[in-house]
């Protein structure tokens, strides 16, 4: 479902819970080091990078804090019985939440599309802002829908660490879970020799001798070296111990 058709009451308690993390984040993305992309002179000049992070995180936060204390006291104007403000954003933002149908059904008509247009633009930007501490690893596995060009991508580290694989195309992100994903190495047609100890439980010495006796089909030499799926996981680990 797009940000867009997503309730409002839903907006803006992911607001709260995001803009959280977002606050609790340094400012500045770590640096990962390494040969940065593009040629010399298009690059950014040292240290101008983390003048731009740190100014547009303080700037996007300091932009919900105020947006959400305008909401709650729009919200205690209308409904008095509301009750006191609270003190601190994430609150603000959880009031507005569960009073979001006063918001929806607000009888000015310009203020209700602004409130509910804000809240999908802070979102979209406090999303953007926890991604940016992720470390995102590219699998090259295409996508399991036929008709996605996208491939799946996997957060290793960082606020947006879940587990699961998630497509690169926005316009799909489609999500395969640990507990699929894991099992996909059991599937492939050649798999390593730590991957057949494990499958076997036993060392990876014994898996190359297993191999040499019993002839496993492989590719690769040295440390590149696979087995056939089918000849490693169709041997009986209990023969040879008893053998």
């Amino acid at each position: 479902m797009s940000l867009d058709d997503l309730p409002l009451e839903v907006v803006l308690d992911e607001l709260a819970s995001t803009y959280e993390t977002v606050a609790a984040l340094p400012p500045v993305v770590p640096d990962p080091g390494g040969r940065k992309p593009g040629k010399p002179g298009s690059r950014v000049p040292p240290g101008v990078t983390e003048i731009i992070d740190a100014d547009e995180h303080d700037r996007a936060v300091a932009e919900v804090d105020s947006w959400a204390e305008f909401v709650a006291h729009v919200l205690i104007d209308e409904e008095p019985g509301i009750g006191k403000v609270p003190d601190h954003t994430p609150g603000r933002l959880r009031l507005a939440a569960r009073w979001a149908d006063r918001i929806e059904n607000h009888p000015d008509e310009m203020l209700r599309y602004a409130l509910c247009f804000d809240a999908v633009e802070h979102l979209r930007m406090m999303r953007r802002l926890a991604r940016r501490h992720d470390r995102v690893v590219r699998t090259g596995s295409p996508c399991l829908v036929v008709t996605c060009p996208g491939t799946y991508e996997a957060v290793i580290d960082g606020p947006g660490f879940d587990g699961d694989l998630v497509c690169s195309n926005p316009a799909c992100r489609d999500r395969v879970g640990h507990e699929q994903w894991s099992r996909w190495g059991a599937r492939s047609e050649w798999v390593t020799v730590e991957r057949a100890a494990r499958l076997l439980n036993v060392s990876e010495d014994l898996v190359r001798q297993w191999a040499k006796r019993r002839h496993w089909r492989r590719k690769g030499e040295g440390r590149n070296v696979r087995y056939k799926t089918e000849d490693v996981t169709g041997k009986n680990e209990t023969e040879e111990q008893s053998a």
